[in-house]
């Protein structure tokens, strides 16, 4: 996704929330089936890159994300 692709999500659903709402934006934490609402992570940040990470745009997340270490995808 590019950052103009999220700016056209993003403003489609502020356009259509009622003025009351500012939901928080987050990220999901689990790929599995839940009872309830999902585990997420709030987002803390966001800014572009530089230097070496010219052209992508970093979210960046209230606490440290890690990659699960799955010995399948090995």
């Amino acid at each position: 996704m590019t950052l103009r692709e999220l700016k056209e999500e993003i403003d489609l659903y502020v356009k259509a929330l009622p003025d009351y709402n500012d939901p928080t934006v987050c990220i999901p934490i689990s790929d599995g089936t839940v009872i309830g609402g999902h585990p997420v992570i709030e987002v803390r940040s966001v800014c572009p890159g530089f230097d070496w990470d010219s052209g992508k745009f970093f979210i960046y997340p209230e606490k440290a994300l890690k990659l699960k270490n799955n010995k399948k995808n090995k």
